[in-house]
Formats: C-alpha cells, sequence, structure tokens
C-alpha cells in the first residue's frame, strides 16, 4: 500500500449550518449543523482514508489554544495529524446552507496577522524540519491550500523541492507566487 502525506498549512475548524432561509439583518436560527476538521488537505486526506485506510498521514499547524479539538475532530474521520503548534487559535470557517434559495455562503475566520519575529523563525525551521522526516516515510505528498502570512515565502517551494529530490510524487493544490515559486 502506498503512503501519501497531506501537508495543510491552513487547516481550519469547518462549521457547515443548514438554514431554511437566510435573511441579512435579522436573527435567523439554524436547522442543523456539523463541525469538523477541514482545510484543504485534511479534505483530502479524508477522502483519501475513505478509499484505503490507512494510506494517508497529514501534518498541519495547529493554533496551541485549541489544537486538541482539532486532533479529536480529526480522529472521528480516522485521520492521523502530525502538527507543529503556531500561537493563538486555528482558523475558523463557517459555511452558511440556505436551502431556500440553494446558496451557500462560505465566512473565513483567520487569527490576527502573526508579526514575524525570531521565535518564528526558528519555528519554520522545526516545522521544516519535521515535514523533512514525514517525506522520507511516504511514497507521495500532497501540499494543497493557501500560505498563511506567518510562513515565510520559501516554505512551499523548499517542500516541494525536497520531495522530489527525494523522488517523491509531489502534487500541489495552491494558486499565485507560492505555485510560481514552486
Amino acid at each position: 500500500m502506498k503512503k501519501i502525506l497531506c501537508i495543510c498549512f491552513s487547516s481550519t475548524f469547518q462549521r457547515s449550518i443548514n438554514f431554511r432561509n437566510i435573511s441579512l439583518n435579522q436573527v435567523n436560527r439554524s436547522e442543523s449543523y456539523l463541525k469538523y476538521a477541514s482545510g484543504k488537505a485534511i479534505n483530502s486526506a479524508r477522502v483519501l482514508e475513505q478509499l484505503e485506510s490507512n494510506c494517508v498521514k497529514c501534518f498541519c499547524p495547529l493554533g496551541e489554544k485549541d489544537f486538541s479539538a482539532f486532533i479529536e475532530l480529526a480522529k472521528k474521520d480516522n485521520l492521523k495529524i502530525e502538527y507543529t503548534l503556531i500561537p493563538g487559535n486555528t482558523r475558523e470557517c463557517w459555511t452558511l446552507l440556505d436551502r431556500e434559495n440553494h446558496t451557500t455562503t462560505e465566512l473565513v475566520v483567520s487569527e490576527p496577522f502573526i508579526k514575524k519575529s525570531e521565535e518564528i523563525k526558528n519555528l519554520e525551521k522545526e516545522t521544516f524540519n519535521k515535514i523533512k522526516s514525514l517525506i522520507l516515510e511516504t511514497d507521495a505528498v500532497l501540499l494543497a491550500g493557501s500560505r498563511p502570512a506567518i510562513w515565510s515565502n520559501e516554505i512551499y517551494p523548499k517542500i516541494a523541492e525536497f520531495a522530489i529530490k527525494n523522488e517523491k510524487i509531489f502534487l500541489a493544490d495552491y494558486i499565485g507566487q507560492d505555485l510560481q515559486e514552486t
């Protein structure tokens, strides 16, 4: 069985909330909601795990204030999470589903920008070293999702380069300057 590493720098607590109808400037009461561990690479890992059990491992930075809740939610989907702790909370995404109008509205709530410091530079080195170790244990790497501003512009290209130099299948699912640099 092939082993896949899914790297998600944009891990998210996802809450999908169902409404009969959403009206602006009014109180809207939901009919139901789901909460789960999410992020582009985490969602891909969830699908891979459903296709072939135990073929995937995830790596993601998680907020030091709420990382254990994220890991508990991931366990419900049998996802194995390796992580680095970052200051603050893990970001959140609220998806509002309006049944009557057949619309979906997504609200992504990020932590305030964390000023880059020597501590953050050291955290990035530590994070990159963890990722390198995990890459060496796998057959393929999926790096998916946006790169939060806490991380340097070099982190995505460095991960790609390391995976490719170590003859791993490498898949990139992100856009913009990070993709161009990769």
